[in-house]
């Protein structure tokens, strides 16, 4: 497990890390008895300083993996804080809508997507949509091969709004409020 701290929180929390980790590795074998769970190693953790931490807002990696086995294939990610949305909606152009319920919220063909578009112009991961910087929502394309377009206009990214018309390729969604 990777803990990233801001780099002040590192240096106030460097006399007690030691004490940090016993306490949460401790935390970590009695929630697994807890669960009738056995470890399969010991518990490992690194206390890492990070200029991209917010003061006392600590990023957490973990990875759960048996080192006794073989290697696998599956990519590991960074975690994505889910912003939980509510009174928003996509709308197909076939007519079902499906609840926009938080960002950032992945479109595309692919199986692993928050909105599977089964269309063969559209790519997999194609885009998504997240909470943009300056609070609203925006779409951002994801390296697709047909682009990304906000009322007829191929983004990279952009603002979006309901109202808003979507083409993920040849594929057309409305972002609307909820009634």
């Amino acid at each position: 497990m990777v803990v990233r701290l801001h780099p002040g929180d590192a240096r106030a929390l460097a006399p007690v890390l030691a004490d940090l980790e016993a306490a949460i590795c401790e935390s970590l074998d009695a929630a697994c008895t807890a669960a009738g769970l056995r470890p399969f190693a010991p518990w490992q953790l690194a206390f890492v300083p990070s200029a991209a931490c917010e003061p006392g807002q600590p990023v957490i990696r973990a990875d759960f993996h048996d080192p006794a086995a073989p290697a696998s294939v599956a990519t590991v990610r960074e975690t994505v804080r889910l912003r939980r949305l509510e009174g928003l909606r996509l709308r197909l152009a076939g007519g079902a809508a499906v609840p926009l319920t938080h960002t950032p919220f992945v479109l595309g063909r692919g199986a692993d997507c928050d909105l599977v578009v089964p269309d063969l112009t559209v790519s997999r991961r194609h885009a998504e949509i997240r909470h943009g910087p300056g609070g609203g929502l925006e779409i951002r394309d994801l390296g697709s091969r047909n682009g990304t377009f906000v009322n007829g206009e191929r983004v990279a990214a952009a603002p979006v709004a309901p109202g808003d018309t979507l083409a993920l390729g040849a594929a057309e969604l409305r972002l609307e409020a909820a009634p």
